[in-house]
């Protein structure tokens, strides 16, 4: 029995020994690229507006984020990691740790706690204050962007960004004894001129994880064009209604869309004609049949293709109809404008390396204009903001847009048009004016007004024929019906009603229909 046991016991002993295997990598977490990237030129600074991730690249999260770089080189790099060597650090950004499950239960109990337990003078306690970021090298009171917030940085360009930047070494191609060089023949026709090609500036953006600090995954390079921008639009002259306010200004010579504005809500704005409809030509694709593309099309920028006309009286009977060419995109416009708010437009600079302060503090607010009032680029000198506030001002200001490469170029702004809308639009004329003889006077009814500033209804009365209709009614009164109890028999009266906003002093409208009645 012993010796049983002893075999036993040595058979588990052998089972549970295991073998040490390699030992395993630590595990990294990256933070993911930022997201929802937007890119402009406004003048002489280039504004990047970025959203901050919140997971990692192997989707946990949060996100493992310290702080966001961007970079900044004119002229190409080989790949995105050459930027931290020969490029220049536009902004840092600090970005505010969430905290550990560990804080947030914490607070949680301190928030039962003093609620719990009111303080001296039976008042309950104030509420907890909010879990700290675990960052303890940032300086008190330094505003630090959260994760999943939308901020941008901007550049402030200089005659040295025109120059090409640092580039990293080539190796050069050794060339044998037995190979002969080539001699490349540079054809020109005479006469022609060469321009110099316009200097690029490309940005990219990575974020530093908070644990290993090491970068994450680059967003970009995205190529921006370091042309001159366009001159500003001149004169904006501004009108108004109950409904809306409308821009307009002179237009110019790249204003080749007409009868457009290619924004929503700029619709019907002063300055745009309309384009004349003509029924268009059936056209085709003059080609053999059967044949196959082999090559690109290759063309001028901004040329199209003339496509041919049907005529039905030079098409021979019995041959296959021709083949109908699709039509394609009309393509996108290269200049337009843009339309902003004056009150806006007053934003902080951006932060810029190494110690200036970092982005702002409010989530979702740029720290330089991104967002025009028009939906998509002007392509009409025309704008309407249907946003109406009496008595509260109102400035707008136009730039002009030059697209290069999907990244806008915008002008200087124009001098601003600051309009303080005053109401002086009455309400509509009362509708349908009914009345009914009663024992005790005479019952007036009708429609109700829509209006929102509606202050109410004036009820005038005069004896007919000739006299003048005078307020029954005091004060407006908000109610569609009224008795006039005032009458007196064997006299014919005349009624009208209007409407009266809340103004000051109040618009009164047009009257409404008359009704007569002879009291018995």
């Amino acid at each position: 029995m012993i010796r049983r046991l002893f075999v036993l016991s040595s058979v588990l002993l052998a089972t549970a020994c295991g073998q040490k295997g390699p030992p395993l990598a630590p595990i990294v977490y990256l933070p993911r690229p930022v997201g929802e990237v937007a890119v402009k030129r406004v003048e002489n600074d280039v504004v990047v507006q970025f959203t901050v991730p919140t997971v990692n690249t192997d989707n946990s999260g949060p996100a493992d984020l310290r702080r966001i770089e961007v970079y900044a080189h004119t002229g190409p790099l080989p790949a995105p990691a050459d930027f931290i060597k020969y490029g220049t650090l536009v902004a840092s950004v600090d970005i505010k740790q969430p905290p550990t499950p560990e804080e947030l239960k914490e607070e949680e109990q301190r928030a039962k706690s003093q609620e719990q337990s009111p303080d001296a003078a039976g008042m309950p306690a104030p509420p907890a204050e909010p879990a700290t970021p675990r960052r303890t090298d940032v300086k008190p009171g330094s505003p630090m962007i959260e994760q999943g917030w939308t901020t941008s940085v901007r550049e402030a360009l200089t005659p040295k960004h025109l120059e090409i930047g640092p580039m990293p070494p080539t190796r050069p191609v050794p060339v044998t004894d037995t190979e002969k060089p080539v001699v490349v023949e540079l054809l020109e026709t005479p006469g022609t001129v060469n321009f110099d090609a316009t200097p690029q500036r490309y940005y990219t953006i990575v974020g530093v994880s908070e644990s290993r600090n090491r970068r994450g995954p680059f967003a970009g390079p995205i190529q921006v064009a370091l042309i001159d921008p366009l001159s500003p639009p001149e004169k904006v002259e501004y009108s108004y209604t109950a409904d809306a306010v409308s821009l307009i200004w002179p237009s110019q010579p790249e204003d080749v869309i007409k009868g457009a504005t290619g924004a929503t809500g700029a619709a019907g704005a002063p300055g745009a004609a309309a384009a004349v409809a003509t029924p268009p030509l059936p056209v085709v694709d003059r080609e053999t049949d059967g044949t196959v593309e082999l090559y690109a099309d290759l063309e001028t920028d901004e040329t199209a293709d003339v496509l041919v006309a049907v005529v039905a009286d030079k098409i021979t009977t019995g041959a296959k109809p021709p083949r109908p060419a699709v039509a394609a995109a009309p393509p996108a416009p290269r200049f337009g404008y843009n339309v902003y708010e004056a009150g806006a437009m007053a934003a902080p600079t951006a932060p810029n390396a190494p110690t200036a302060p970092v982005a702002p503090t409010v989530p979702n607010v740029p720290v330089a204009p991104i967002v025009p009032l028009n939906t998509t680029l002007l392509t009409a000198p025309g704008f309407t903001d249907p946003r109406v506030e009496f008595g509260t001002e109102r400035c707008y200001i136009v730039r002009r847009v030059q697209m290069a490469g999907g990244i806008p170029i915008e002008s200087a702004p124009s001098s601003p048009a600051c309009v303080t809308p005053v109401d002086t639009f009455p309400p509509a004329p009362p509708k349908s004016l009914a009345h009914i003889a009663a024992a005790n006077g005479v019952s007036l009814i009708w429609e109700a007004n829509a209006e929102t500033d509606l202050g109410g209804y004036l009820v005038l009365r005069g004896e007919a024929p000739g006299d003048k209709l005078s307020p029954l009614t005091p004060a407006p009164i908000t109610d569609t019906s009224f008795l006039d109890t005032t009458v007196r028999r064997g006299r014919t009266y005349v009624y009208e009603v209007v409407a009266v906003d809340r103004s000051t002093p109040p618009n009164q409208s047009a009257p409404s229909n008359s009704v007569e009645e002879t009291i018995r």
